[in-house]
């Protein structure tokens, strides 16, 4: 192992050395040609392709190819991104990545941004992306109303963290909770299958009882119970928000479903998709 470490980490070192100063260069050229920067960025990617510094450079020129609208420099660095990606190696996760992002945010293809996000999943299940590609994609599916598949997607996005037990301090991926509870929303609020959404609100509950979403979590059970005529389960979830700090829009609902018990309360804006605002229902 010394042999090993003597003959490979001063290599390391000065590759890792004159990436980061590639990057640099990059960085402060072309300020005014973006089409430029963002080849300039990706040749660092290219030639050092396993430094700390490829995946910043790729990042950056993405960004920058997005803000710049140019669809010449977005298609020709899209295709850069796909040579990267194959075959499968320290940069294909990233790329597969930051394609998908250039698809949404720049050429507005979103057929071939969930082609590229679903293959990153499949391809990449253990890499820290595979959350970001989950979670775009279900994004998507909520944009043209593929309820069925965005549900699918958040079950799977918050059951495989679950199921390796990523649960605790810096484990637990950022999507997790909210994926859980989405997909207890698209039961209640767009299948109406309140006894799934029962048992699917009521998990979110007991896993995640230090969210933020808590109290949201709260009223839909409390609907869901009134829906299914579950009346002494709704009184008690609802008894448990009387001593909550809810906020004004929280307490109107909570109003309306004690004034009206088969009221239909509105759908979360927190089902509305980043992509596309207006949540559409397949009823």
């Amino acid at each position: 192992m010394a042999l090993a470490c003597g003959g490979h980490g001063p290599r390391v070192a000065a590759d890792e050395d004159m990436a980061r100063t590639l990057l640099r260069l990059a960085r402060e050229t072309h300020e005014e040609h973006p089409s430029a920067r963002v080849k300039a960025l990706y040749e660092v990617a290219k030639a050092y392709p396993s430094s700390q510094s490829a995946p910043i450079a790729l990042q950056q020129a993405t960004r920058i190819a997005i803000n710049a609208g140019h669809t010449e420099t977005q298609t020709w660095l899209a295709s850069k991104l796909t040579k990267l990606s194959e075959p499968p190696g320290s940069l294909s996760a990233e790329c597969l990545w930051l394609n998908a992002r250039l698809m949404i945010e720049g050429l507005g293809d979103y057929p071939a941004a969930r082609q590229l996000l679903r293959r990153l999943y499949t391809q990449h299940a253990i890499s820290p992306r595979a959350d970001n590609a989950l979670w775009t994609l279900a994004d998507l599916y909520r944009a043209v109303g593929a309820w069925k598949h965005a549900h699918k997607t958040y079950r799977i996005l918050a059951q495989h963290r679950l199921d390796r037990g990523w649960l605790i301090g810096s484990l637990r991926s950022p999507y997790t909770a909210q994926a859980a509870l989405l997909k207890a929303d698209i039961e209640a609020y767009i299948f109406d299958d309140f006894p799934a959404a029962v048992g699917s609100y009521r998990s979110f509950l007991t896993h995640f009882n230090d969210s933020l979403f808590m109290d949201d979590a709260l009223l839909s059970l409390a609907y869901c119970y009134l829906r299914t005529h579950e009346k002494n389960a709704a009184e008690d979830v609802l008894a448990q928000l009387d001593k909550r700090a809810l906020s004004t829009r929280q307490s109107e609902i909570l109003r309306a479903l004690r004034k009206v018990p088969d009221a239909q309360i509105p759908i979360p804006k927190r089902l509305y998709s980043t992509v596309s605002p207006h949540p559409k229902r397949l009823r």
